[in-house]
């Protein structure tokens, strides 16, 4: 009798002394527990150590590498022995987390919108029903608004839940491009708004022309630097193509 015979025995009741594990049994029992902890153990350890290397990676890929070639003035490092080159190339992220605080999250919100990243912010509506509810669940998929309170009746309807969010890539290509976009402005003669002016700003009053709304980074979670990645190269052929005899 097998040790899955001995557990479905015991679910239809309780096990008599003469269907106990043999010692053998409890033994190779033992043995897969014991096997269970220490995978365990192993697996918090390794998931702590790549934790550590993806810390040092970052750390290397965005600030220790890129400085020193800053200051040395190159944008590439070639490592013919490990067959790959090290080159600093920009980057930027952005992202407004959900675990954001509201007031945070609405400062990123305005942000975007101030500095014409409006269109990018996504707003869903979520109405949790409960499972007794299903069919209102379905008729509400052809409806919303007061249409619900009215379909509830004397039941309290449920309630919805407005959310907003911007999707990080989305976020940050919009951030990338805005970037570029102000670069070349403000070579051709544009300026940042004075606080004044995007006081102004809030009370919906236009700026004045050829002046830009400041674009706070930290505000809507993007970060943008030198990045150091490290590319592959390609391996060279050898021979030649065979001439016809």
């Amino acid at each position: 009798m097998t040790l899955l015979d001995l557990f479905a025995r015991d679910v239809a009741g309780p096990l008599t002394l003469g269907s106990a594990p043999t010692d053998r049994q409890t033994a190779w029992m033992r043995r897969r527990a014991q096997e269970l902890v220490e995978a365990t153990s192993r697996l918090a350890r390794a998931e702590a150590l790549v934790d550590r290397i993806r810390a040092r990676k970052t750390e290397l890929e965005r600030r220790a590498l890129p400085e020193i070639m800053d200051q040395l003035q190159t944008d590439s490092l070639g490592l013919p022995e490990s067959g790959v080159d090290i080159v600093v190339q920009p980057y930027c992220s952005a992202s407004i987390p959900r675990d954001w605080d509201d007031d945070r999250r609405s400062a990123a919100f305005a942000q975007l919108e101030a500095c014409g990243g409006g269109s990018l912010i996504q707003t869903t509506v979520v109405v949790a029903f409960p499972k007794e509810d299903l069919e209102l669940a379905r008729r509400f998929e052809d409806a919303a608004g007061k249409w619900l309170e009215k379909a509830a009746g004397n039941v309290s309807p449920p309630v919805p839940l407005l959310d907003m969010g911007v999707h990080h890539g989305t976020l940050t290509s919009w951030v990338r491009a805005e970037l570029e976009r102000r670069q070349g402005l403000i070579a051709d003669g544009w300026r940042l708004a004075t606080r004044e002016e995007m006081i102004k700003l809030s009370q919906e009053i236009p700026l004045p022309p050829r002046v830009l709304p400041p674009l706070d980074l930290d505000a809507i979670g993007a970060t943008t630097g030198r990045i150091c990645r490290v590319v592959r190269r390609k391996e060279k052929k050898t021979g030649g193509r065979r001439g016809r005899k």
